[in-house]
């Protein structure tokens, strides 16, 4: 796959619904940085309209971490997913700016 093929993808959206996603189901994963305490988890729940929500758990406190390959990443999809989610934040916010009220 070509990065202009994610590209677009990212400014059309997806061809189509992954056959195997349901909505209204919690997707959920934990992190890589839990030392065995088995804390700090990322959640995904798609709703009937197509819009996602998004949340973590980390009773620790703080961010939590999905390790690429070479960082000894157990979640490689998440981690991509998670690059991928940088990518088209930055895109929007380059494309539609969202001035918030302590940056004016």
């Amino acid at each position: 796959m070509k990065m202009s093929d994610i590209k677009k993808a990212l400014d059309e959206g997806l061809p189509g619904w992954p056959p195997e996603l349901q909505q209204m189901v919690r997707y959920t994963r934990l992190h890589d940085d839990h030392e065995g305490k088995y804390e700090g988890t990322l959640t995904v729940v798609i709703g009937p309209d197509g819009d996602a929500w998004v949340d973590f758990d980390n009773p620790r406190g703080g961010a939590i971490r999905f390790r690429n390959f070479h960082g000894g990443g157990m979640s490689l999809r998440v981690q991509t997913a998670l690059t991928l989610l940088a990518w088209a934040i930055m895109l929007d916010n380059k494309d539609r700016p969202i001035q918030l009220p302590d940056q004016k």
